[in-house]
Parts: structure tokens; sequence; C-alpha cells
């Protein structure tokens, strides 16, 4: 399998776009279609953007400070349309909540395991690699076989501390 991979156009800008969407009426209770799967499928999917969209602008922002002006522009547009993006996933969220559907579960779990990603073990913390110039270049392609193909045991030349720090997490 052949992997093709195109140079970003010179010309695609992000623009942010401000709209507010379905504030002016009340909101049914099962709002989609009539239908409780959907409308529950739904809901639980828009409970997790708020705090996992703030994630991600975080991760963006980490690796914003040197890029090129063009990049930084393209950052500072993203992030302020994903920050949009989150108000109407509040909002929506909200209406949810004044609709009778208890959605603190879902979002106190999702901020949980956040919590858990930004947690340092053994010192270290998770960092996407950053970008270099070269970023947008096609990458060799090749097959990647599963550890279990390859090796009947793997050993590790340090002990792990995750379950510790798991550990100490409040619960």
């Amino acid at each position: 399998m052949n992997a093709i991979t195109l140079p970003t156009p010179t010309d695609l800008t992000i623009t942010p776009r401000d709209r507010r969407f379905g504030r002016d009426s009340a909101t049914p209770r099962l709002w989609h279609g009539g239908r409780v799967e959907a409308t529950a499928i739904y809901n639980a999917l828009s409970s997790t953007f708020p705090v996992g969209e703030a994630y991600f602008v975080e991760s963006v922002r980490a690796v914003r400070h040197g890029a090129p002006p063009k990049l930084a522009e393209e950052i500072k547009a993203f992030t302020t349309q994903e920050a949009i993006h989150s108000r109407e996933h509040d909002a929506f969220n909200k209406a949810a909540a004044d609709a009778g559907y208890d959605l603190t579960p879902l979002e106190d779990r999702l901020q949980m395991r956040l919590d858990f990603i930004r947690c340092p073990v053994a010192g270290l913390r998770t960092q996407r690699a950053s970008r270099t110039r070269f970023s947008n270049e096609p990458k060799p392609v090749m097959a990647t076989f599963s550890p279990f193909a390859t090796s009947r045991v793997m050993v590790s030349s340090t002990d792990s501390s995750a379950c510790a720090a798991a550990f100490l997490l409040p619960s």
C-alpha cells in the first residue's frame, strides 16, 4: 500500500466564523428527530468538545513559538475558531442540561483522563514533536509489524512508574 502526501495549498487560509446556533428557541428533550439513541449519542459527543478542544488548542499553542509568520497567523485563526466552537458546545451542553440530561459524569471522566495525560511520569511530560520546515514533505512508507509478530518477549531497561503515578491521581 502506497501513501500519497500532497502539499498544503499555498492559498489555504483559516477564517474564524463567529456563529451562534439555536439560541432563540427551546430545545426539545429528544431533539435529534425524536430518537432517544441519536440524541444520547450526540449529547455525549458534545459533552467532550469543550474540554477536549481546550486540550487540543493548548497542544497547538505549545508549539507556536518560533513558527514562521504565516503559520503563526494560521495558529491564531485556528485557536480563535476552536474557542468559538467550544463556546457553542458549552451553550448546547447547557441546553441539554436544562432539558434534563446530566452530562457531568462524561465531562468529569474526560477531565480525569486529560489530567492523567498531562501528569508527569518520572519527570517526563507528553508533548507533541515540534514541526520543522520539512514537516509537509512526504514520509517514507514502510510496513510496520506488531511486536507480537516479531518478538515473544519485550524487555524494558527501566522500571515503569506509570502505575505508581496513577495511584497519586485524585479519584
